[in-house]
């Protein structure tokens, strides 16, 4: 049966959050107090994060420079991706971040998935402006509704999903083959949802490499 691997982005691709990373460094204010509002339900996730980068103040040269010096992938990452093409395996990525550093992260190795599913991003003057692309109206938490992907995905063939946070929580009981670490690891546990735990991305290709062997 035919596979797909859908990847979160931050904290599982890479080693660090990008988001948090990049508001540590350039946000002017309180900018946590959104992920409070957000956490208690007394904001969507998108609006947090469009009040967040809003507070931002540095040009996108800046931000560039310092996602290259300080953001690093997860072990074994673009071999992985090597392994995925080896074995004709489409691959998107999945995420509740912003597309402008995914797509420079991951220009350093010349990757490109199947798909990116995360926010629209800009930057206006010294700050950055989002636009969320895939909300699904019937719950609207999210600016990237990770379920609704994942089952749209499910029509075509098994779905193997890699993740690590709060974000990923909502594809845990959907997905056919569930890689966990973090969080997501510690809720999987919680729920009783099967999974396979990992540390970097020689541990997800032995793992994948087992299961296309078993659906074979």
């Amino acid at each position: 049966m035919a596979a797909t691997l859908l990847l979160d982005f931050d904290g599982t691709i890479t080693v660090q959050d990008v988001s948090t990373e990049i508001l540590r460094r350039f946000a002017k204010g309180d900018w946590k107090v959104w992920d409070r509002r957000a956490i208690t339900f007394q904001v969507p996730v998108y609006q947090a994060l469009r009040e967040q980068f809003r507070m931002v103040d540095a040009d996108k040269e800046e931000v560039l420079k310092f996602i290259d010096e300080k953001i690093e992938v997860r072990e074994g990452f673009e071999e992985f991706i090597g392994f995925l093409a080896k074995r004709g395996v489409p691959w998107a990525v999945l995420s509740e971040g912003l597309d402008f550093y995914m797509e420079r992260v991951m220009g350093r190795f010349h990757l490109r998935p199947g798909a990116i599913f995360a926010y629209r991003s800009w930057f206006e003057g010294r700050h950055i402006e989002l636009q969320p692309q895939w909300i699904w109206e019937g719950c609207e938490r999210c600016g990237t509704c990770k379920r609704r992907i994942v089952k749209a995905f499910k029509h075509l063939g098994i779905v193997i999903y890699v993740g690590d946070s709060v974000t990923d929580f909502c594809v845990a009981d959907v997905v056919d083959y569930l890689f966990a670490r973090g969080k997501l690891e510690a809720f999987a546990k919680k729920m009783n949802i099967s999974f396979i735990h990992y540390d970097n991305f020689y541990d997800v290709m032995k793992g994948v490499e087992m299961i296309l062997e078993g659906e074979k």
